[in-house]
């Protein structure tokens, strides 16, 4: 699974929209929306993006989502 596949899995099973998401890993939602068409995203945003989800950052860039 590619890094967009496991935050939104994750997303989908933590029942978190874009919106609240974003919120909870203090960065803008649109961040969310450019990833989910493809657009890359920076180290530090992974890494807030994994602390909101409760995995750690290698875990989630590396498909380890169980």
């Amino acid at each position: 699974m590619e890094l967009k596949d496991n935050i939104f899995k994750l997303m989908e099973e933590q029942s978190l929209n874009q919106k609240q998401l974003a919120k909870k890993a203090d960065i803008p939602q649109i961040t969310l929306s450019r990833l989910k068409k493809g657009a890359n995203i920076s180290r530090g945003t992974i890494e807030k993006i994994a602390r909101a989800l409760g995995v750690s950052p290698s875990d989630l860039m590396k498909g380890e989502i169980t």
